[in-house]
């Protein structure tokens, strides 16, 4: 990507304190435009779960960014990675790592979920866990709604492409304006999408989802991948609850085992999931 898609005259760090802000401000209107919804429907209102979802993905995540880019480019979709498809290849070479990889990551997710801090930071624990239930008490109310199609089409797509316009199409690509590695513009931008979750007993596997996520975009040239990615993974989510639901099967434990035991299905799916990552065409599409 070459400097005429950029703005010469704003520079990197004016490019982030706009970003930073102009998402603060959105996230501030977003807020503001829920407590109203909320006293309309009642906190308990399934309503109000999905209009605030909505207007989240729409007003927090993708506002900010098209705000961004009205300032800092002329080509925004461009910039954003958005013009361009990924190939095929590049798509089924995702899924099949996307796959290969569930049995390490549900290992990962459930090592991070039994993290205990030391008792002299007990009451950091407390409130960690008791955000995280917190948060687990609204997803659980979108997993177990009547309507999956509704939860796939707004937290599985809209959520993965607003996400990642965000974080991998907004931020990671500004980062790499300013002259850094790319694999450090990439775990910044993975470590900054984990954090603002607020969700500690799920950060490791949501960073290592981030910086897949990014790799992705940076390997394919396009934020397609990224996105696709993204659905698939929350989508996968949603049924895999409905599957337990109904047939009592856990996709969740898969890769799990007793204490005690060696992992050694999770260990082969880590090496799978490293092999097939080398062998991903990599066309390293990056602002330079």
């Amino acid at each position: 990507m070459t400097n005429l898609l950029q703005n010469q005259s704003v520079k990197f760090s004016q490019k982030i304190t706009l970003l930073i802000c102009a998402f603060l401000l959105c996230l501030v209107m977003t807020t503001m435009l829920n407590s109203l919804i909320l006293a309309l429907t009642g906190a308990d209102s399934l309503i109000f779960i999905n209009i605030s979802i909505l207007t989240q993905n729409i007003l927090a995540f993708i506002l900010p960014v098209a705000i961004t880019m009205a300032f800092i480019t002329t080509k925004p979709l461009q910039f954003l990675q958005l013009d361009t498809k990924p190939t095929t290849k590049s798509i089924i070479m995702m899924l099949a790592i996307y796959i290969a990889m569930t049995p390490a990551m549900n290992y990962l997710v459930d090592w991070n979920a039994n993290i205990t801090l030391p008792e002299s930071m007990k009451a950091i624990e407390t409130w960690m866990k008791a955000s995280e239930n917190a948060a687990s008490a609204v997803t659980d109310r979108i997993l177990n709604q009547n309507n999956i199609l509704l939860s796939i089409l707004l937290v599985g797509v809209l959520t993965g492409l607003s996400e990642e316009i965000l974080f991998r199409g907004g931020l990671q690509q500004i980062l790499a304006t300013r002259p850094m590695n790319i694999h450090l513009a990439i775990w910044i931008s993975a470590f900054i999408f984990s954090a603002i979750h607020f969700q500690f007993f799920g950060f490791f596997p949501r960073l290592f989802l981030g910086a897949l996520f990014g790799y992705f975009a940076f390997w394919s040239g396009s934020l397609w991948t990224a996105i696709i990615a993204h659905a698939v993974n929350n989508s996968t989510v949603i049924i895999a609850h409905a599957i337990n639901n109904s047939y009592g099967y856990n996709l969740d434990s898969l890769g799990l085992t007793a204490e005690g035991e060696f992992p050694i299905i999770a260990l082969l799916s880590l090496i799978i999931t490293a092999t097939l990552i080398y062998l991903y065409p990599k066309h390293r599409k990056v602002i330079s």
